[in-house]
Parts: structure tokens; C-alpha cells; sequence
């Protein structure tokens, strides 16, 4: 997987390869409180009275922004065709 800049990446729990850890979801137990994070991309079922709403909307916002400097990014790249386009 390539690396983009500024992404945060960890080892991924359940292979060895890296990860860029959009999908890093917060879950609270309701019973208990007790906080745990969980990759949201390999574990999509996750029980929706444990799910962090506030984390989450936090995430999409902020992976929203990386996604449009990006493309913004490459706009700029193509009209100055440093990037060919295939």
C-alpha cells in the first residue's frame, strides 16, 4: 500500500501490512463505559449502541478535507501536466 503524506499508519490487527487508519472507529460499552477502537474497514458490523456518532461525523469530516486537497492537489498537477493522464 502506498503512503500518503501526513496519513497516520499502523500495523493492521489482523495482517501484517500497514493501514492508513481512515476507518479507525471509537466504540464505547454502553453497560460500561469501557472505550476500544476498532478498523471500521475490516469490522463493518459494529453494534450501533456501542458506535462513537461524534467520533465518527469528527473522522468524515476530517477525511473529507484530506480527500478534497487531494483532488485539489491533482487538478493542479494535470493543468500544469506534471501528471500524465492514462
Amino acid at each position: 500500500m502506498a503512503r500518503r503524506p501526513g496519513a497516520y499508519t499502523t500495523r493492521s490487527p489482523r495482517t501484517s501490512t500497514h493501514v492508513c487508519s481512515q476507518c479507525l472507529q471509537r466504540q464505547v460499552d454502553p453497560a460500561t463505559g469501557r472505550e476500544t477502537l476498532v478498523f471500521s474497514c475490516y469490522n463493518q458490523d459494529q453494534p450501533l449502541d456501542c458506535v462513537d456518532f461524534k467520533f465518527l461525523a469528527a473522522r468524515l469530516r476530517q477525511n473529507s478535507a484530506a480527500e478534497k486537497l487531494t483532488s485539489l492537489w491533482l487538478d493542479h498537477l494535470f493543468e500544469r501536466r506534471e501528471v500524465q493522464l492514462v
